[in-house]
């Protein structure tokens, strides 16, 4: 942001959108953190285009989201691919979670130019669905607060993580791979 001007006041590392004025003032809404797009393979997957496809994916199918995560990884010897992590509680079974993921793919692709090239020239992997047991949020939630000392109201949970190794803190009951059509 900068002051009236031009000066340079503060790098914050935020992306907002200006949704009008109060005067001569911006209104301004918070979008998401700059370092929080995933590009694997130059699709450019915005933290907030991911949470919103997500909770557009839940209200169709019924299903109430709570915490969400994606992590772009590249996995070995596959295709890079992105990895969505969610309490089992939100998506109990097996069928749920390939719509869940497929509503997912669907809206992406429909949204995203470059994630539809990439995924439709298999260079970029399907969807992955990381189901970690109950409660493992409000677990990992404690622990970032307890680790910045600071309080709950502080904490902003991630819809994006780049570091792929972050998903090892979590015990995943299991991992459902998104079959393409």
């Amino acid at each position: 942001m900068t002051t009236y001007s031009g000066y340079f006041r503060f790098n914050i590392g935020d992306i907002v959108r200006c949704r009008g004025f109060v005067g001569e003032a911006p209104l301004l809404v918070f979008r998401q953190k700059e370092e929080r797009c995933g590009d694997l393979e130059g699709e450019r997957v915005a933290e907030h285009q991911f949470l919103e496809v997500a909770s557009d994916a839940a209200q169709k199918l019924g299903i109430r989201l709570g915490k969400v995560t994606v992590v772009p990884t590249r996995p070995g010897r596959e295709l890079p691919c992105y990895i969505i992590v969610i309490e089992q509680d939100n998506v109990p079974g097996l069928d749920i979670a390939q719509q869940f993921l497929g509503e997912i793919d669907r809206s992406l692709r429909a949204s995203n130019f470059l994630y539809s090239a990439s995924r439709r020239e298999k260079v970029l992997g399907p969807l992955r669905l990381r189901r970690i047991p109950t409660g493992a949020w409000a677990k990992f939630i404690q622990e970032e607060v307890e680790r910045r000392g600071t309080g709950e109201a502080q904490y902003k949970h991630p819809g994006l993580v780049q570091d792929p190794q972050w998903l090892e803190q979590f015990q995943p009951i299991d991992c459902v791979l998104l079959q393409d059509a």
